[in-house]
């Protein structure tokens, strides 16, 4: 099973180091502050204590993932279950992790429902 990371700050690396110690060997992640030097050496850090791989963007983490888990802060959790969506296989599981208010996260659940590609 491959799980997948959109965002990968110090709640997302826990839950993956976390799992990686229960057995999961592949994690793939994605963070929109993974070039920024300022961030980069932690960044790092974390991917190697998981033995995970960084990727590129949001859409190669789904397409390379068996379950997606998006833990962004929550003004962003919704632009990142919309760019998810690109990437995301049909009834592939999509988990949202962030602070995100429960109407913002029935917008991600009905916009995957259209599109037939994100479960509850």
């Amino acid at each position: 099973m491959v799980v997948g990371f959109i965002g990968f700050g110090e709640a997302a690396s826990s839950i993956a180091l976390g799992l990686h110690k229960e057995g999961i060997e592949r994690i793939v992640c994605c963070d929109v502050m993974q070039n920024d030097e300022r961030f980069k050496a932690a960044m790092d850090n974390r991917v190697d204590a998981c033995r995970g791989k960084m990727l590129e963007n949001t859409v190669e983490v789904c397409r390379k993932s068996d379950v997606v888990i998006s833990a962004v802060p929550s003004n962003y959790a919704v632009t990142a279950a919309e760019q998810a969506l690109d990437g995301m296989k049909e009834g592939q599981p999509f988990m949202d992790v962030s602070t995100a208010t429960p109407i913002e996260k029935k917008k991600n659940q009905w916009d995957g429902e259209s599109e037939g590609r994100i479960v509850r």
